[in-house]
C-alpha cells in the first residue's frame, strides 16, 4: 500500500511540474470551469501532502486561466 501511495505522489508531483514546460497542454475537450475544478482539487491535494512547490505552480496556473 505504502508502495502505491508513493507511486501516486510521485506521479502527481511530475504531473504537476510538467505545467512549468511549454510543451504541456490542456485536454482540448476542458473548458475554463473543468480546468478550474481540477485545479482546485490538486491544489488541495498538494496542500495535504505539503508540495508547496507544486502549490504555487498550481496557482500560478490558475491565474494564467484567471487573466486569460
Amino acid at each position: 500500500m505504502e508502495e502505491t501511495r508513493n507511486f501516486v505522489e510521485a506521479l502527481f508531483i511530475r504531473s504537476i511540474n510538467h505545467m512549468k514546460t511549454t510543451d504541456w497542454e490542456w485536454p482540448d475537450k476542458w473548458d475554463n470551469t473543468r480546468k478550474q475544478i481540477f485545479l482546485d482539487e490538486s491544489l488541495e491535494y498538494a496542500e495535504e501532502l505539503e508540495l508547496y512547490e507544486q502549490c504555487a505552480i498550481i496557482r500560478d496556473v490558475q491565474e494564467t486561466i484567471k487573466n486569460g
